[in-house]
């Protein structure tokens, strides 16, 4: 029974160790998406973290700083 266990404990930790270099794999692939004509760029990982984003002058109606929040 505790062999088993034990099997169990180090395929988990396996599967945990394996998930873990996917997510650092994922942090180094960078997509760039445009909407709106190009007027709307978005810079995300593939761990969907936004890293930029860019909208155009003529789309702004508030100050820059309010759209980055």
């Amino acid at each position: 029974m505790f062999g088993k266990m034990g099997d169990m404990l180090g395929k988990l930790q396996e599967m945990k160790q394996k998930a873990d270099e996917i997510k650092n794999k994922l942090d180094d692939i960078t997509l760039n998406v445009e909407g709106a004509g190009g007027d709307i760029k978005i810079e995300i990982t593939g761990n969907r973290k936004i890293k930029n984003i860019k909208v155009a002058a003529a789309l702004q109606h508030g100050s820059k700083e309010e759209l980055e929040e």
